[in-house]
């Protein structure tokens, strides 16, 4: 009985949907093998999907386990020998390559002899014979009876739902995809078209596609549009286009009728001056007339209110009626508003805005401002203590800014704005102060005298800073006096017992901050009461420094006279100085003497006469000096001495300038320590 019901349905929804079938049909073969099959083609279209009805019998020595579904061409006797089976029940088999996934069985018990299936997803190649082969545990079975199926172009359209549009109302707009099938989800996508206006996607609004199950085998996708109809889309097209996965798509379209309220029109007169009578008129351009109204602002309360056009008086206004005015129509949840400013003529006290309280160096930026209409001629001018002030550009658009980019305290003082209206000035003013902080002064100090120690520390700023003293020691014989002046103030602390204190760091504190500095201890009863550790031990190092370059220089100079000196013997010759050699050669046969080494022209001017040839030998005279050689050595001595003189000179001036330089290095680091 299931298995008849289940054909049923089957058959049913075959014929209505998936596909066009002739009629069902028995076959059998080789005696109790029977397949009922569909006896015509069964036609489907591309994208969509189609069920190929079937039932078997086997002989009662032949239990089935496993069904595989082969695709071939006609001329194929069977398709299970030219290709791998496009569906199996059993998952070992492999699958033909295009259909995995796509072939599904609608009823997966064998032993109900249901061999029907669905294949999802067509396309055009999807054409051609299904074959049936069932196995058992020891034996196999190929039906000889094949269904042709035919895909052909989707034909079918989707199912556009539009319901009646009314402006200001959401509106749901349903898009169906043709076909009943479970396989892939197809993609549904909308596009609207104005008048004169190029089609375009919709986004946005559109709710997530969902799919409805219908059976085992019947599923139906559908899109929704939701939107608030408005004139705008009166007249325009809608089209839902739908594309399945293995190609094809289709498309619907169709005009939307919206009923609409357009616009709002406001006439009369928005300049009034005070005291006069405000007259004011609005008409809804809208289909079927709608309710009119007017409104002050963003207030709901109604001034005014009709069908299809409204007229606002108001006699002898004043400033306060001053604003925006609103007209509003309405049609069910639409809204259409127009809003026009009314100005009076009227006049108020200005205001003047900006922080009057500003630290120094920091910019001060005020503001004047009179609410009137027309607009004032503002002037703002700081007053002076010596019966003078300062005036700044005047502007007629109710506002004037005065920057001072770099305040001085000089800035502070009393601002004055005026309103000029009219015949009428109003003013206002503010007193601006003017903050600083000038930290720790110069001068602040401690002093050591005998036991006591006294220290000062002084400070500069507005509002007047505070002073208190941090010692690493607790002392309670210590005294602590504030004197103040202006905007300056002094602190004096003083202990009769200061031994001990080795560190004091007085803190001033500010409004702007706080700052702390350690006070140096200055001893009177010292020498160099004025000098720190620090400055003694340098001012030794260069005094030590000093006598160490002096000695150098001094060494380096005696070296070079020295030099100089062994430079200005010049070594004379003579026949009596020269060894006689121990074989000597022929008169004229003797030749030239070579010079000795290192020996310059004015050796050369030595020479023995008396070797030479033609002239017999005598004892050489004690001295064979020549004129020239006397000269040559009196210019050398003198050239000597010279160079001596400016080596000396050169050496005494960089001495002195050493000397000089270590002592205004000294003084420097005494007078630096001291500060």
């Amino acid at each position: 009985m299931r298995a008849i019901l289940l054909w049923t349905t089957l058959l049913f929804s075959v014929r209505e949907h998936h596909g066009v079938q002739a009629g069902l049909k028995e076959t059998c073969t080789h005696g109790d093998f029977c397949v009922t099959l569909d006896d015509g083609v069964i036609t489907a279209e591309s994208g969509l999907c189609v069920e190929i009805p079937c039932s078997f019998k086997t002989p009662q020595s032949f239990t089935p386990q496993h069904m595989l579904w082969f695709r071939c061409e006609q001329w194929h006797e069977r398709c299970d020998s030219s290709s791998d089976p496009i569906y199996s029940s059993d998952n070992s088999s492999a699958i033909r390559k295009g259909f995995e996934g796509r072939v599904s069985l609608l009823e997966s018990d064998v032993s109900q002899r249901n061999c029907s299936i669905i294949i999802n997803d067509l396309s055009p190649s999807d054409s051609g014979w299904y074959q049936l082969r069932l196995t058992s545990k020891d034996n196999a079975y190929t039906y000889k009876k094949k269904q042709e199926i035919s895909v052909r172009g989707l034909s079918q359209k989707p199912i556009l739902d539009v319901p009646q549009l009314k402006e200001g109302q959401l509106t749901a707009l349903t898009c169906t995809a043709p076909g009943l099938c479970s396989g892939s989800e197809p993609t549904i996508s909308w596009k609207w078209e104005g008048k004169g206006k190029s089609p375009h996607l919709v986004g946005g609004n559109i709710t997530a596609q969902k799919s409805v199950s219908l059976g085992a085998v019947r599923r139906q996708y559908s899109s929704t549009l939701i939107f608030s109809a408005s004139s705008e889309h009166h007249s325009s097209s809608i089209t839902c286009t739908v594309v399945f996965t293995h190609g094809g798509s289709t498309e619907e379209k169709q005009t939307l009728e919206v009923q609409y309220l357009k616009s709002v029109t406001i006439t009369g007169q928005t300049l009034v001056r005070q005291g006069e009578t405000l007259s004011l008129h609005c008409a809804a351009d809208s289909s079927p007339p709608v309710l009119v109204q007017w409104t002050k602002g963003k207030t709901s309360e109604a001034l005014a209110r009709s069908t299809g056009e409204a007229a606002l008086m108001i006699p002898a206004v004043t400033k306060e009626h001053s604003g925006p005015y609103r007209c509003t129509a309405e049609q069910g949840s639409k809204q259409v508003m127009e809003e026009v400013h009314v100005k009076v003529k009227y006049v108020r006290r200005p205001i003047i805005l900006g922080n009057t309280d500003v630290k120094k160096g920091r910019a001060l930026n005020l503001t004047c401002a009179s609410e009137s209409y027309p607009e004032s001629v503002i002037t703002m001018k700081k007053e002076e203590r010596r019966e003078k002030t300062i005036s700044f550009q005047a502007t007629n658009t109710n506002t004037l800014s005065v920057l001072i980019p770099n305040v001085t305290t000089e800035d502070s003082g009393r601002y004055i704005c005026e309103a000029r209206y009219e015949m009428e000035t109003l003013t206002t003013s503010v007193n601006v102060t003017v903050t600083w902080f000038a930290g720790i002064l110069n001068g602040s100090r401690c002093e050591r005298d005998s036991a006591a120690l006294t220290c000062v520390c002084g400070s500069q700023g507005h509002p007047l800073p505070s002073i208190s003293w941090l010692l690493l020691t607790d002392h309670s014989d210590s005294h602590i006096q504030t004197n103040v002046s202006g905007d300056e103030i002094w602190s004096s602390f003083s202990v009769k017992d200061g031994h001990s204190v080795k560190t004091v760091v007085c803190v001033v504190t500010h409004e702007d901050g706080e700052t702390k500095e350690e006070l140096p201890v200055l001893n009177h009863d010292s020498l160099f009461k004025f000098l720190t550790v620090e400055v003694l031990v340098a001012f030794l190092v260069g005094v030590f420094l000093s006598g160490i370059i002096f000695f150098v220089l001094q060494l380096i100079c005696c070296r070079n006279t020295k030099k100089m000196q062994k430079h200005m013997e010049i070594p004379l010759t003579n026949g009596a100085d020269r060894q006689t050699p121990k074989a000597e050669t022929a008169v004229g046969e003797r030749g030239p003497q070579e010079p000795e080494p290192g020996l310059k022209d004015v050796d050369y001017s030595t020479i023995n006469f008396f070797h030479m040839k033609g002239k017999s030998p005598h004892k050489a005279p004690e001295t064979m000096e020549t004129e020239y050689s006397e000269i040559k050595r009196q210019e050398a001595a003198e050239e000597s001495v010279k160079k001596s003189e400016e080596v000396m000179n050169r050496v005494l001036e960089m001495q002195q300038a050493d000397q000089e330089m270590a002592l205004y290095s000294n003084i420097r680091e005494i007078s630096l320590g001291t500060k």
